[in-house]
């Protein structure tokens, strides 16, 4: 089985014979995932979106996704408990990553250490201040 990155380049330029040469490449990468969504999800894929992208609207709808970014939403489908497809924004979702490197390089702040009277304290200060 190929993988998604060996059979296209992302849709972009509006060149003629470029562009038909592109729309066909994405063609190809829509039904490699079209084969790949319906042996997840079998006759539900299907039923829910035909036996091809007809009217290319998930062709559109990924354009701007690379291959390894929907590599990933399909074995996030994989690895999903739900029976039913997703609809294209929500498998845009799944393509997009969960989290970011960076967000786990920083420490929580510490909860401070504050006595109880001087919290009401603060409280009281706030209503006087909003009055």
């Amino acid at each position: 089985m190929k993988h998604l990155s060996e059979i296209s380049l992302p849709l972009s330029g509006s060149e003629s014979q470029p562009e038909n040469a592109m729309l066909n490449s994405q063609r190809k990468r829509m039904n490699e995932l079209w084969r790949r969504m319906t042996a997840i999800y079998g006759h539900k894929w299907s039923s829910q979106y035909g036996d091809y992208d007809m009217d290319d609207t998930w062709l559109y709808g990924l354009r701007d996704i690379t291959n390894e970014k929907i590599g990933a939403g399909v074995q996030r489908c994989i690895d999903s408990k739900d029976e039913w497809a997703p609809t294209l924004p929500e498998f845009k979702a799944r393509c997009k990553p969960t989290s970011y490197p960076y967000h786990n390089n920083t420490p929580a702040l510490p909860i401070p250490d504050v006595p109880k009277e001087r919290k009401l304290g603060y409280i009281e200060e706030m209503r006087k201040s909003l009055k």
